[in-house]
């Protein structure tokens, strides 16, 4: 039954990313404000900095994937808006630190450069569970069919990245 139900979820996504549109050719785009969310240097750690499923499906897949309720969505939004602003301060803090970490290897002060370490873990740590809070109130939003989709998203994006 996995293995009949993992050969078909592998063909609806091989399927899915194949059916994607093209990008326009020509010139690029005029330059506009920043996109908002995770690429704007939030690190993918977990399920893509709290947007579940993204390595996996095109965006709005997953919730036609989970046959999300417009309430779910709805609820899934406020969640994430909450992870992305717990987040991205994270990171953009941890991202100075790395470049003061190789300012402080580069003039061979490797005591700074110890304690610049130490807050970045921390700052990782932060990150973490934050998007393990996320991650519990997604779950928990979730119907029983529901959560056996995404328990079988996570195993394939395990198999796809088994270093996180």
């Amino acid at each position: 039954m996995k293995r009949t139900l993992f050969a078909i979820l592998t063909l609806c996504l091989t399927t899915a990313a194949f059916a994607q549109p093209r990008p326009p050719q020509g010139p690029p785009p005029p330059q506009g404000p920043p996109p908002q969310g995770p690429q704007q240097g939030v690190p993918p750690q977990g399920p893509q900095a709290g947007r579940p499923g993204d390595m996996l499906l095109p965006p709005g897949a997953l919730a036609e994937f989970l046959g999300l309720t417009d309430a779910q969505k709805t609820q899934i939004d406020a969640l994430r808006t909450t992870l992305e602003s717990t987040v991205r301060p994270l990171a953009e803090q941890d991202r100075a630190n790395r470049e003061a970490i190789e300012a402080a290897l580069e003039a061979g002060d490797a005591a700074k450069a110890g304690q610049l370490l130490l807050a970045s873990y921390n700052l990782h740590k932060q990150i973490k569970a934050a998007q393990d809070t996320f991650n519990a109130a997604f779950t928990a939003l979730l119907t029983p069919e529901q959560k056996a989709k995404w328990t079988i998203l996570q195993e394939l994006r395990e198999l796809q990245h088994p270093e996180e």
